[in-house]
């Protein structure tokens, strides 16, 4: 597989996956080589179903060293949701995470991390109901810091999403969200008007590095991650 970004120039590696079934011990290795660099990045998980715990309990461990950020991932979740296409029901569970900044120079254009180690444990929930004519969403979550972090706050937040298909050819959409953190809350992981926090553009690809996108776009404040 090849990416990019200013960093490393072109990044090439492999990724394998495997499982038994598709559906029992999920393996996902990646690796790569920044061609300018030199620098090697990997991303590792391994999720595995807890039968014990009910029907669509999955735990999942992660680690990973990318574009200048090392960290790992323990979580444990229960999906329930139907549907092939239209997925509807509950999702919920429990997240610890620990991320730490390497090398501020991966950082994309306008983005601040703060130096220092992040522990963090978040509890989430997630409710979809879609209907022919009218479909709502919604989510809520819950962060607090744990020991061992260099940063010592909570975070809390709600989101609820509607759609309506009432008039032909035409959508009707209202997100409503809302959020409230107190403590050292760490520069990476505060709340933001336009978009959503750089922690959370780390874990998209595109948004993760700088140069991986248009730099300019990020400049003239073309790039928003919701």
């Amino acid at each position: 597989s090849f990416w990019y970004n200013d960093v490393d120039g072109v990044k090439s590696g492999f990724r394998l996956r495997s499982s038994y079934l598709k559906y029992e011990h999920n393996l996902d290795w990646a690796m790569w080589e920044g061609v300018k660099s030199g620098k090697f990045n990997y991303e590792a998980s391994f999720r595995e179903p807890t039968f014990w715990l009910g029907t669509g309990t999955n735990f999942q461990l992660k680690s990973f060293y990318l574009d200048g950020r090392v960290g790992w991932e323990m979580s444990l979740g229960r999906d329930l949701m139907r549907g092939f296409f239209t997925r509807r029901g509950s999702t919920f569970g429990a997240k610890f995470k620990q991320v730490l900044l390497k090398d501020s120079n991966y950082l994309p254009v306008s983005t601040s991390w703060s130096k220092g180690k992040i522990n963090l444990v978040n509890f989430f929930y997630t409710f979809r109901k879609p209907y022919r004519i009218f479909s709502t969403e919604a989510k809520a979550s819950l962060s607090s810091s744990t020991l061992g972090s260099d940063f010592d706050y909570n975070k809390s937040y709600v989101e609820l999403k509607g759609s309506w298909n009432g008039i032909p050819k035409h959508t009707l959409s209202l997100r409503i969200m809302g959020g409230y953190s107190s403590g050292l809350v760490p520069l990476q992981d505060k709340f933001y008007l336009a978009s959503s926090s750089p922690l959370e553009e780390f874990d998209n690809p595109w948004y993760r590095s700088k140069g991986t996108l248009p730099n300019d776009w990020r400049k003239k404040s073309h790039l928003y991650l919701p």
